[in-house]
């Protein structure tokens, strides 16, 4: 798939967006992935949704975008959305603080499990 015209213009693309990310990074952390994606895609009827917190690092979800990028040419796409979470202060029980991970909830769709960084905007939809 990496050595298909459209993947590598979807790749540059990416690449371009993400200063914090190399082709050849992104290229590296395709294996496996897609087995990922298709985990959590199976059965999804809602949007399926990137959060950056399950991936190890930008060149994971950077990959997955190119992924999810090039399925939206599909017979049937998926929507997606790509969630990059900020951390706040909240308070527990006993008036301690701890960091809570925001995010929007999963609507009838999946989740794309894996740590990283990105924007919160929805693409491919």
């Amino acid at each position: 798939m990496a050595g298909l015209p459209k993947f590598q213009e979807v790749l540059e693309e990416e690449v371009e967006l993400r200063e914090e990310v190399t082709k050849e990074a992104v290229l590296d952390c395709l294996h496996g992935l897609y087995q990922d994606l298709s985990v959590a895609a199976h059965g999804t009827t809602g949007t399926l949704t990137l959060y950056h917190r399950h991936y190890e690092s930008p060149n994971e979800v950077a990959a997955l975008a190119c992924l999810l990028r090039l399925q939206k040419m599909s017979h049937n796409p998926l929507d997606w959305v790509e969630v990059k979470e900020e951390k706040k202060a909240n308070r527990g029980r006993e008036g301690q603080a701890k960091d809570e991970e925001e995010g929007p909830a999963d609507e009838g769709g999946g989740a794309v499990k894996g740590c990283g960084g990105g924007s919160g905007k929805r693409r491919g939809g």
